[in-house]
């Protein structure tokens, strides 16, 4: 059985599967980069908004001296 990995499943395994924000948060920032959270991946259509969506988290990160 091969198990498809939704845009936000997707998302969530290129971060190692850590939790920086909420599930809501991380399909919003997809949103941002024309993905829709609960759509299968797509790796040909998806991997620029998908990798446009690690970058924009990686820099709030590194933007916030709180975490």
């Amino acid at each position: 059985m091969i198990y498809k990995l939704t845009n936000l499943d997707r998302l969530k395994l290129a971060m190692s599967n850590r939790q920086y924000y909420s599930d809501t948060e991380y399909s919003y920032l997809l949103s941002e980069n024309g993905l829709n959270a609960t759509t299968e991946y797509n790796n040909s259509t998806d991997k620029l908004g998908l990798l446009n969506t690690q970058l924009a988290i990686l820099e709030s990160l590194s933007n916030n001296i709180d975490y």
